[in-house]
């Protein structure tokens, strides 16, 4: 979010010409965002509450996560470079007030306009019964802090704009570094002696992969989206790219060692892309339940009696670190693979870009101007889109996509000329005003136009419909019906493709069933018996879906209600009578251990009710007491007479 086109100083960074590459390569991972974000309505992304469609594409699956490998990673690197091409430029004091100007009160706007449009959408998404969008959009306008307030989806997120978040906490310490530096200059001098020593070195990047494996371990160990609060396993393996984008700048010999490391790794880089494209749904569903419990924070939101109370876990965090003591060998595999995949995959990707997209161009210009503006706006836009215009039957998957990527940004570039551009947002966003003129918009579009960028819309529209059209077999469909906890859908579904309602299953074996077993947000204090989670899983079940079917990592329903603190679908699959005893394909992990190691006393007593083995072991030997007693110091046994002490305390009933 930086200015575009902007020459550094012959005297920091060694970066003497104008950084072309570096503005276009910006503006191109903003748009991929824009594309990403269009796919995952349509595809098997797991960020399942954003999806509006029956049929979901494979094609766009592996495209949206393809972008995911290296996106976010290649746009905190860029972030850093900037950050440091500004303060080269300008003085500390500059780069505070233009930071603030342009990053933290954008992220205020965001949170005050942008959210609650966000929230209506979800809330009318997750409850067909409440009020309309524009109600509810007032409703949230005059409640700032709905973000906080509401359960997930719909709350507790800053979708998009998580990165904002994440990059003002960079910016931060890299101020605070500066300030520090500055009163200790043979300090500094020394430290960014022996960091260029380093990292220009032949095993310069191979140190930063090492580091970043260890990064990957701290608990999730994957790269996830924070919401409020930023994760300290995010802010390390995010803050590793926006360090080295930083050092990138203070020292291009630094990147060209990189670089050159490519001539011996493309090979193997492109085995590691493969990898990540078929593991990880796997490596993420088969992950042991101690290293998904974990939450080393920085800082955490919670609600305590309606208030926002702002704690630090990492203190006394039951399972600090649990991905370096309870990651299997496939984890720790997964992990370096990962590592080593995403340095590579970003230095190739600015390889390529300094190589070949190094010049001015108009496009490519105004892209990179229009890049902020359109990051602010395309989400939510999308979301909208997707839900009222582009859902359900009317299109193919693949079409729908093409119709909100296409709509979208058409209204995100129309919105950025005629109230950006010329206006004082555009001087706030990007630095610069550009007046409107009819006759140089003219001449700017006869400049734009060429049989190139007019046929480039046409042949991606005929890729997307061929894939579609290759995708027809239909064996995925009604896939997220579950999701949707719509049971009308359902029955339509069994009634007129009652054989495809049954054949239908993610590619990783999630069946129907396995998604109403893994909302993931909270439905309302109700009755066992009750609720639209509580229908769906019973509709299912009568349409003939096994309570007991395991996806590919041997895990049941029963598993992924326990894990996503699903209570409402836990009870009903033991009413049911689903098997708690059932032990996942990796290391024979039952729905009791993973309830015992969450520590979640009513889901141990509803499975123990359902008739859970307490002594069953995993394949490590520990069975759900053991668990219990490691990480909550007290053995299940224990935990119905210490119910009834707190119960007494409290003068509750019991």
């Amino acid at each position: 979010m930086k200015e575009a086109n902007i020459e550094s100083e012959s005297n920091g960074g060694g970066w003497e010409e104008r950084i072309y590459f570096m503005d276009n390569l910006r503006a191109v991972a903003m748009f991929l965002g824009v594309v990403l974000h269009a796919a995952i309505f349509y595809c098997y992304f797991p960020l399942a509450p954003f999806r509006q469609h029956a049929e979901n594409s494979k094609t766009l699956y592996y495209m949206v996560d393809f972008i995911h490998i290296w996106r976010m990673e290649l746009f905190f690197l860029v972030s850093g470079f900037f950050g440091a091409l500004l303060l080269n430029r300008k003085t500390l004091k500059y780069l505070i007030v233009n930071r603030t100007k342009r990053i933290v009160l954008p992220f205020i706007a965001c949170l005050l306009f942008l959210q609650p449009w966000w929230s209506a959408i979800q809330m009318k998404i997750n409850d067909d019964s409440a009020p309309g969008f524009w109600s509810l959009y007032f409703s949230h306008l005059s409640d700032p802090l709905t973000v906080l307030r509401l359960e997930w989806p719909i709350g507790q997120w800053f979708q998009h704009t998580w990165f904002l978040q994440v990059l003002i906490l960079f910016l931060s310490v890299q101020i605070l570094f500066n300030y520090v530096f500055s009163k200790l200059p043979s300090f500094g001098e020394k430290a960014n002696f022996w960091l260029e020593k380093v990292l220009s070195s032949k095993f310069g990047l191979y140190w930063l992969i090492l580091i970043t494996y260890f990064v990957l371990l701290l608990s999730p160990p994957w790269s996830d989206v924070p919401q409020v609060g930023v994760p300290l396993n995010s802010m390390f393996f995010f803050g590793l790219f926006y360090f080295f984008g930083y050092l990138v700048f203070k020292s291009p010999k630094i990147l060209n060692s990189a670089i050159d490391n490519l001539s011996y790794n493309w090979i193997p880089m492109f085995l590691g892309i493969g990898f990540l494209l078929t593991q990880t749904s796997s490596a993420l569903l088969s992950i042991p339940i101690e290293i998904l419990a974990q939450d080393l924070s920085l800082f955490k939101a919670t609600q305590i009696d309606g208030n926002i109370t702002w704690a630090f876990p990492f203190l006394e965090n039951k399972y600090n670190f649990s991905g370096w003591f309870y990651g299997d060998l496939k984890w720790h595999l997964y992990s370096l693979a990962k590592s080593y995949t995403v340095w590579f995959t970003v230095v190739a990707i600015v390889f390529l870009f300094k190589s070949f997209s190094n010049k001015e161009n108009v496009i490519g210009r105004y892209l990179s101007q229009s890049s902020y503006w359109v990051y602010l706006l395309h989400f939510p836009l999308q979301f909208t889109l997707a839900y009222y215009f582009f859902s359900e039957y009317s299109l193919s998957p693949m079409l729908g996509f093409f119709c909100v990527l296409l709509s979208s940004t058409i209204i995100c570039l129309l919105s950025y000329h005629i109230l950006v551009r010329g206006t004082f947002i555009g001087t706030f966003l990007s630095g610069r005003r550009f007046p409107l003129s009819l006759s140089r918009e003219v001449e700017w579009l006869k400049s734009c136009f060429s049989i190139r960028t007019a046929l480039a819309p046409i042949a991606m529209l005929f890729v997307f419909l061929v894939c579609g059209l290759m995708e027809r077999d239909s064996k995925f469909r009604f896939t997220q019906f579950g999701y949707w906890k719509n049971e009308e859908k359902i029955g339509e579904g069994a009634k007129d493709e009652p054989e495809l309602l049954m054949a239908s299953k993610r590619l990783d074996g999630r069946t129907p069933l396995h998604m109403a077993s893994t909302i993931l947000y909270k439905e309302p204090s109700i009755m066992p018996g009750e609720g639209k989670i509580d229908k769906v899983i019973r509709l299912l079940v009568e349409k003939g879906f096994n309570v007991d079917k395991t996806d590919d990592t041997g895990q049941t329903p029963l598993h992924y209600a326990v894990k996503t603190g699903n209570f409402p679908a836990l009870t009903s699959l033991i009413d049911l009578g689903a098997n708690p005893n059932i032990g996942s394909k990796w290391n024979g992990e039952t729905p009791l251990h993973m309830a015992s190691v969450i520590g979640s006393i009513d889901m141990i007593d509803a499975l123990l009710e359902g008739g859970a083995d307490v002594s069953q072991p995993r394949a490590d030997g520990m069975s759900a007491n053991d668990l219990h007693f490691r990480f909550h110091g007290s053995k299940i046994e224990s935990l119905n007479s210490e119910k009834i002490e707190v119960a007494i305390k409290a003068s509750l009933p019991f």
